[in-house]
C-alpha cells in the first residue's frame, strides 16, 4: 500500500521506538496464529504484542492486547486464555465510541494501555515485514478527532536480535 502525503504527515507525528526481541527457541507453541513469530520475553514465549504489554506492565501500566485476528482482548497467550479476558467497562466505552466511527476492531491499534488518567495506544510493526495500514491511520484520525493527541500513540518497530 502506498501512503498518501497526508497519511505520511500523520505518521511522522507519531512517536516511534525500535525494539529488538530474541526468538523463542524453547518448546514449540502449538497455535502461532498462522506462523506469527514467537518471542522470548525473559524466558517466556510471547507474541510481540504481549511481550510489549509485559514491558508496559513492568513500567506500571495496565492494559491488554486487542487481538483483531480472533476478536478478543488478551493479556496472556491464546493457549492460556482461549476466551480472552474481561476488560474494564470504561475501556469498552472508550473503544465503542471509536468503533462507532471506524467499525468494530477494524484498524484498532494492537494495545490499549493506561496508567492513571494516561491512555496509550500502541501498534507493533515488524521491521521490513509489516507496514501501517490505511484503516489504522483512520483509527488514529478518529481518535485524534475524539480528543486524543499524538502523545496517546506509539508505533513499536521491532525485529529479531
Amino acid at each position: 500500500m502506498e501512503l498518501t502525503e497526508k497519511e505520511k504527515k500523520i505518521l511522522d507525528k507519531i512517536k516511534r521506538i525500535n525494539i529488538k526481541f530474541k526468538k523463542w527457541v524453547g518448546n514449540p507453541i502449538e497455535d502461532t496464529y498462522g506462523s506469527k513469530e514467537v518471542l522470548d520475553a525473559e524466558g517466556v514465549p510471547l507474541f510481540a504484542e504481549l511481550a510489549y504489554l509485559k514491558y508496559l506492565r513492568e513500567k506500571g501500566w495496565e492494559g491488554f492486547w486487542i487481538d483483531s485476528y480472533r476478536r478478543k482482548f488478551r493479556n496472556k497467550m491464546p493457549s492460556e486464555q482461549p476466551e480472552g479476558t474481561k476488560i474494564p467497562d470504561d475501556k469498552i466505552k472508550l473503544l465503542t465510541k471509536l468503533w462507532e466511527k471506524t467499525g468494530k476492531f477494524k484498524g484498532t491499534w494492537d494495545i490499549l494501555a493506561w496508567k492513571g488518567d494516561k491512555i496509550l495506544f500502541a501498534e507493533l510493526k515488524r521491521v521490513r515485514k509489516d507496514k501501517i495500514r490505511d484503516n489504522q491511520i483512520k483509527f488514529y484520525q478518529v481518535a485524534f478527532e475524539s480528543g486524543f493527541n499524538k502523545e496517546n500513540f506509539i508505533i513499536i518497530e521491532w525485529e529479531l536480535e
